[in-house]
């Protein structure tokens, strides 16, 4: 439920995984996070993570990869989350899959370097214009959302194919 003050005296450490573990909101210490600096990938998953200050994240320069799956991130808390992840310059990855998120604000700027968002699972109906600017953005799970629920159906006629050929003239 709460993360140890003992954390910080691990400077060098590149990787954490918190998978599961029940965080309260009053007292979690979240924030002794924003002390390793060399953190590469954080995953958060299935943490019960609801309002959380996050603004200790972008004291994370190396910060690839980023997972709050499973978590109910719904909410006006959303608009704050993206903006300040958006602010993280080397973020590759990110996973906001199963969050319960019913729309994606609007982001100016940042995400640079983002080249990995799952947010399936969710229950999008509409995507926000700047996922089109994303420069490096290559690779999209949008499985699981109303938005994509046509597709789906696309897709699942060449699930069993082992080569589908795009036709670049049609």
């Amino acid at each position: 439920r709460k993360l140890p003050d003992s954390l910080k005296e691990l400077p060098c450490l590149q990787k954490l995984s918190l998978v599961g573990n029940l965080f309260s909101e009053e007292d979690s210490n979240l924030e002794i996070l924003g002390e390793l600096k060399n953190l590469k990938h954080l995953d958060c998953s299935h943490c019960k993570l609801k309002s959380f200050d996050w603004s200790w994240v972008k004291d994370l320069p190396h910060l690839e990869s980023l997972s709050l799956e499973g978590n109910d991130l719904s909410g006006t808390y959303t608009n704050q989350l993206l903006s300040t992840f958006s602010l993280i310059p080397s973020l590759k990855v990110l996973s906001l899959a199963n969050c319960y998120l019913t729309d994606l604000p609007e982001v100016e700027g940042g995400f640079t370097n983002l080249v990995r968002l799952d947010i399936s699972g969710n229950d999008l109906t509409d995507l926000p214009v700047f996922l089109s600017y994303l420069p490096q953005l290559k690779w999209i799970n949008l499985q699981g959302n109303p938005v994509f629920s046509g597709m789906d159906e696309d897709m699942n006629e060449y699930a069993n194919e082992e080569e589908v050929e795009i036709d670049p003239n049609v």
